[in-house]
């Protein structure tokens, strides 16, 4: 084992074992750590400590352009959240599924799917459940079926590229996550689909274990959505006007002629001039939704550090020879496909960023040896993930999901992971079928 591998191998357990721990911010170790064992390797390589920063640097400005995109993407569709631009659509779903089992479970994930626009989970477990709660007291229908149906909903739509799993990837492919999200969009299609096929079985179910008997209410969903929202944030008639931009983004997005970080800075700019026309309220929309943003943007710049040393000292390519030496030939041009297949079950105990972070570019060194397409092995390998958080223990939003339908998390695992780990197969299967993942 070379010198270099060992430190490559080192490094990622070291991280694994801080990051499943939990005792701090993953920013941390993704900072201090790479530093030290770059200090390492410079002992036996052809770069000197003075170097390490400047591969820092190097790393960190490949990610710059990701941490600005989800910067833009949760100020812009958490702004048009407080204005009301969904609130309709809501409203009309909420009285839609008073009608019955089956049009509550199809609302739940219509709310679902709209609400995790932004691709931040939190806000769709805060602007679904608490709203449709009322409706499941009411028909007597399991709380575990609001939260899996939300949950993987949540799942599908977090393929966006500005959604959790394709900001990871973008950093570690230094691209601009979208080029992968054309890609796979018929997956994830096919993936929101598939999550009304299966609230529509979880309905019949419920029907049969005998939901939508007896009903007796005294809180209507009504109440729920206005008690969850602040009425003075509200902009209802400026609703169309936040549509058109609304669209106008999306579709310049899908169009790919624009730096999608670009299109949602300006699309903040735009729903803060057209919604708060004072400075006061400007300032407190940016400043209520800057917690969410920086959280997640401060990973990604230390991420970048990691990334800059990981690559830059050659430790990554060490570490991919020993791995190509060891995994067997007739593997290697499927290695993605089979890591997809448990991404589930691996993000679940690993969690989404040392997946992302530590196991993708070790893969990604294999496959690129051989000449397979690295946007279709980011695709496979996190696709999977994208609803493995829904069940990991290493999520915080999952804590919250358990505690909005006051459930244990063992209970909620027992019910939700051969679901979301069939639903994560299904659609990886989908991607390689049509194309969306090739071998």
């Amino acid at each position: 084992m070379s010198y270099l591998g060992f430190l490559g191998i080192a490094m990622v357990v070291v991280l694994l074992v801080l990051l499943l721990r939990g005792k701090m911010t993953p920013a941390i170790p993704f900072a201090v750590i790479p530093l030290l064992f770059g200090i390492l390797a410079s002992f036996q390589a052809d770069f000197t400590i003075m170097d390490i920063p400047a591969f820092a640097a190097s790393g960190v400005s490949k990610v710059a352009t990701t941490a600005i995109l989800f910067i833009g993407t949760i100020m812009f569709f958490n702004i048009m959240g407080d204005a009301g631009m969904f609130d309709p659509m809501v409203n009309r779903l909420v009285h839609f599924a008073d009608k019955g089992v089956t049009s509550i479970f199809m609302a739940t994930a219509a709310i679902a799917m709209i609400t995790h626009l932004d691709g931040a989970g939190t806000s769709t477990y805060l602007l679904t459940i608490p709203v449709m709660m009322p409706l499941y007291e009411k028909f007597k229908i399991r709380k575990l079926d609001l939260l899996l149906t939300t949950a993987l909903m949540a799942g599908a739509m977090n393929l966006v590229p500005w959604g959790g799993p394709f900001v990871r990837v973008g950093a570690v492919l230094e691209q601009d996550p979208s080029i992968c999200w054309y890609q796979l969009l018929p997956a994830q299609i096919f993936g929101v689909v598939l999550v009304y096929v299966i609230a529509f079985f979880l309905s019949k179910r419920a029907i049969r274990y005998g939901a939508g008997q007896n009903i007796e209410s005294t809180v209507t969903a009504k109440d729920a959505i206005e008690n969850a929202a602040d009425q003075s944030l509200k902009r209802p008639h400026l609703a169309v006007l936040n549509w058109i931009v609304t669209i106008i983004v999306l579709a310049l997005l899908f169009m790919g002629k624009i730096p999608s970080y670009l299109l949602f800075l300006v699309g903040t700019a735009l729903a803060l001039l057209i919604n708060y026309r004072t400075v006061k309220e400007q300032n407190d929309r940016l400043k209520a939704h800057a917690s969410q943003a920086i959280a997640m943007v401060v990973v990604v710049i230390s991420s970048g550090i990691f990334l800059g040393i990981f690559t830059d000292t050659g430790m990554v390519d060490a570490m991919v020879t020993l791995l190509i030496g060891i995994i067997p030939k007739g593997l290697a041009p499927v290695l993605h496909i089979i890591i997809g297949l448990f991404a589930a079950p691996l993000g679940m105990f690993i969690g989404a960023d040392p997946y992302a972070y530590g196991m993708l570019p070790v893969i990604l060194g294999v496959t690129n040896s051989i000449g397979i397409d690295p946007n279709s092995v980011a695709i496979a390998v996190v696709m999977g993930e994208c609803a493995g958080w829904t069940i990991s223990p290493a999520v915080s939003t999952v804590y919250l999901g358990i505690g909005l339908i006051e459930c244990e998390l063992k209970d909620w695992l027992r019910y939700s992971v051969p679901i979301v780990w069939a639903f994560t197969v299904a659609l990886l299967i989908f991607a390689v079928i049509t194309g969306c993942v090739v071998i």
